[in-house]
């Protein structure tokens, strides 16, 4: 991304909100591309068995259902928004659907993607996500 797009996606997210809630929304997407980054670099084969079993293997629901629930719970605490919860379940909706397309379905593009370029392409939304909301 260039300083002049960043300069304007900075300005479009963050306008009108202070220097400290712009840095928790940058940690925040942050934290969640380098989550992303290595999904899309390596195969996460553990967490593939257990979500090809969460279909059919009640079990496996639940171990998928708890851990969404506790790293959405840690993603919305640091969202400075009313409905954070919400954002927080976008944005492990978004890499779960990254993961599964990419490693199990074998999405074609998804799966033959750059994981730089995905990043980049991911990068606004999940800003925006991360973002106070309007």
């Amino acid at each position: 991304m260039t300083e002049e797009t960043t300069a304007f996606a900075n300005a479009l997210i963050f306008d009108g909100t202070s220097a400290e809630l712009r840095e928790g929304c940058v940690r925040v997407a942050a934290g969640t591309i380098v989550e992303v980054g290595g999904r899309l670099a390596n195969e996460p084969v553990a967490s593939l068995t257990i979500l090809r079993s969460m279909l059919t293997n009640p079990e496996a629901a639940s171990v998928i259902s708890a851990g969404m629930a506790r790293y959405q719970g840690q993603i919305a605490e640091a969202i400075p928004a009313g409905d954070a919860d919400l954002r927080a379940a976008i944005i492990g909706a978004i890499i779960l659907g990254i993961t599964v397309s990419r490693h199990l379905i074998k999405s074609d593009d998804l799966a033959n993607a750059d994981p730089a370029q995905i990043i980049e392409l991911l990068r606004p939304c999940l800003l925006s996500l991360a973002a106070a909301g309007s």
